[in-house]
């Protein structure tokens, strides 16, 4: 009877840590990293079709705004450095400065490497979040 107890509570407790390893096995920061990432080449598109205004709203208002800054900027202030992230800030502002209305194929280019460099920091910076299992609620405060 008592291996039976210690079997039953063996299997209890594998299936609370299996259920823990995979909540901490799930990524958090990079789907949001993907939608940012989305938004820039939406707006790298608007801009090459000379669509300058919407490519403005995609890029500062949808993927900074509403993406970055009150989700994925907290947890990389958290992780990293407020020098980071004003380097990732900085960067947005060079995209939305480059968009500049009646585009030659030059800024086209320029707006584009700009869009993929972002993406590209922002990824990394969400894939390193997500490797240290960081919550999205990374100060606790339950928002």
């Amino acid at each position: 009877m008592k291996r039976f107890y210690r079997y039953l509570i063996w299997f209890n407790l594998s299936i609370v840590a299996f259920a823990a390893q995979s909540a901490t096995d799930k990524l958090v920061w990079t789907p949001i990293a993907k939608q940012v990432c989305d938004k820039l080449a939406q707006a790298s598109q608007l801009y090459s079709q000379g669509n300058t205004l919407k490519a403005k709203e995609a890029a500062y208002l949808e993927a900074y705004f509403k993406l970055y800054d009150p989700v994925l900027e907290v947890g990389t202030r958290f992780a990293t450095s407020q020098q980071h992230v004003v380097a990732i800030e900085n960067q947005f502002r060079a995209l939305k400065t480059a968009m500049v209305p009646q585009p030659k194929e030059s800024d086209k280019h320029n707006v584009q490497k700009i869009s993929q460099q972002l993406c590209q920091a922002i990824s990394q910076d969400a894939k390193a979040l997500d490797d240290q299992h960081l919550p999205l609620d990374v100060y606790g405060t339950g928002q």
